[in-house]
């Protein structure tokens, strides 16, 4: 009963604040806010669907670092192919490379990969085997790496070059023998290099493409030798597809788990469903603004390169800030609850709970992410792509949870719901209290009381727990005037101790209480509830 009386006080003190205004708005235009919520969600869940990723070198490095300087020029003169070429490895089946047959075989399969993939003209392949698109002979091959010196200079007289050099250096580059050690070659692999940047999402597709078309296309050529693509961008690749292969994976688990613990926290199955519902919208939300910022250049009037457009997001960013973006989420969606049911153990009805739980926990959830979201904001001013990419996401997200996941899309949902909102849990019902909020004999409300130098809380009155009785509001309202007809005040009668009917009751004049008797100085008593 103590608790219910300060529960109500306070209450009372927070009429009229913002947060009053904010949650019995949302609690009356319940539908109105989700429906609005549901339509955001969408529209932002299709751009977060539509988030290409990549793994460029540029994005890892600050951008002021001097490699990072160095290797901006590179790409620029050379072309980032150029620095990250693919390497298509062929090993022939019987360990021989130096043969005519393998050479003509080879060919085969490097060029009808390429054509396959749709990707002859954007790349540039070199090997012993073949330049770009010439061949180069067998004949020409064996003679330059088995030649004389008499032999190498006359070829170079005729052909203009210094073959036998060239050939020796392309030898050791594209395989693993050595002419001049004696050591035979028992692989090659040819360069590919692209003439876009290998770690875009232009550069993943062709490789998914190349890795399609090279078995149909030694199969094609008749082989039997082994084939595969490596590489720098290609190793890059594969470990950011194995990464995303598990993500959706990653997310069920966790939101699995947040369904679990709050199940358990809470003793409901609806509590858990609707939390899950609503950091799904907020992920959906701010997955859907980092695109628009960083895939569609939404924000590049600004000017600042933290927020500037580049057509992709690091692959990294998505997946590092997920599970925090969880927990945020998580963490204030708690300390919301926990007070609204605070509120509702204490007898207040479902809306009055969910209003009061956020008029008293939104200072604090606001603080708090408003606090994270200055922590995690100062990543923005980094001079590394990726890290402004999460520290956009991370600022984002808290943002959107505390000023409109839990202060609007919460308690418009719990109050939609309603009492369903706790099941299978049973709660006792709200109580059926007379209102002790009129009450103003001697100052009713502690602050009130403590006004006149009373205790916040008379000795009379008694703890009761709600939980016991639908009819305990009445007794403790009782046991309260009681109270104060023991600090002085003239009772006029006897108080009541349960809820009368009202139906043979006289007319009250307006302004005057049940029960109030009015003394010759014009004050009055209440003495009946």
């Amino acid at each position: 009963a103590d608790r219910l009386a300060a529960a109500l006080a306070r209450r009372a003190q927070s009429q009229g604040t913002c947060w009053a205004r904010v949650s019995g708005a949302s609690i009356r235009h319940g539908w109105v806010a989700v429906l609005v919520f549901c339509v955001l969600g969408g529209l932002f869940g299709k751009e977060a669907f539509s988030i290409r990723t990549s793994q460029t070198q540029q994005e890892m490095m600050p951008r002021t670092a001097q490699a990072a300087i160095a290797y901006t020029q590179m790409v620029d003169i050379f072309g980032a192919g150029s620095i990250f070429p693919f390497q298509l490895l062929i090993a022939p089946h019987d360990g021989v490379v130096e043969s005519d047959a393998f050479f003509e075989r080879a060919r085969k399969i490097v060029r009808r990969t390429t054509e396959l993939a749709g990707a002859a003209e954007l790349l540039n392949a070199s090997g012993v085997m073949l330049s770009g698109a010439e061949d180069v002979p067998f004949e020409l091959v064996r003679q330059a790496l088995h030649a004389d010196e008499t032999k190498c200079a006359l070829l170079a007289k005729l052909l203009g070059r210094p073959v036998c050099e060239l050939v020796r250096l392309g030898w050791r580059q594209f395989t693993d023998g050595d002419a001049a050690a004696g050591r035979n070659a028992s692989a090659t692999f040819v360069s590919l290099a692209p003439t876009f940047d290998p770690f875009t999402p232009r550069g993943t597709r062709v490789i998914d493409a190349l890795r399609a078309a090279l078995e149909t296309a030694a199969a094609e050529a008749g082989s039997v030798d082994t084939v595969g693509l490596v590489g720098g961008a290609i190793s890059m690749n594969d470990c950011v597809s194995l990464v995303y292969a598990y993500f959706p994976l990653m997310v069920g688990v966790t939101l699995s788990v947040v369904f679990a613990l709050l199940a358990a926290a809470f003793r409901s199955l609806v509590v858990p469903l609707r939390a899950v519902a609503t950091i799904s919208v907020s992920l959906l939300v701010t997955m859907g603004a980092a695109w628009l910022v960083y895939g569609r250049g939404w924000l590049n009037g600004l000017g600042w390169d933290a927020v500037g457009m580049r057509g992709s997001l690091a692959w990294s960013a998505p997946v590092l800030a997920f599970p925090i973006m969880v927990g945020l989420g998580l963490d204030y969606d708690i300390f919301l609850l926990g007070r609204i049911l605070e509120y509702r153990l204490l007898g207040f009805g479902e809306s009055e709970s969910i209003a009061a739980g956020v008029e008293h926990s939104g200072p604090l959830i606001t603080a708090a992410g408003v606090i994270m979201a200055i922590a995690f904001g100062a990543l923005l001013f980094s001079s590394s792509t990726s890290l402004n990419e999460l520290a956009f996401l991370l600022t984002a997200s808290v943002l959107v949870d505390t000023f409109v996941v839990r202060t609007v899309l919460v308690p418009s949902a719990m109050g939609i719901i309603g009492a369903a909102n706790w099941w299978p849990r049973k709660l006792p019902p709200p109580v059926p209290r007379v209102d002790l909020l009129p009450l103003r004999t001697h100052g009713a409300l502690p602050s009130e009381r403590e006004e006149h130098g009373a205790p916040a809380v008379p000795p009379a009155y008694e703890s009761v727990d709600a939980a016991d009785s639908p009819h305990v509001a009445p007794v403790v309202a009782a046991r309260f005037v009681d109270s104060l007809h023991a600090e002085g005040a003239p009772p006029t009668e006897q108080p009541r101790t349960s809820a009368a009917p009202r139906g043979d009751e006289e007319d009250v004049p307006p302004g005057r209480g049940h029960g109030e008797d009015v003394d010759s100085d014009g004050d009055s008593s209440s003495t009946d509830l």
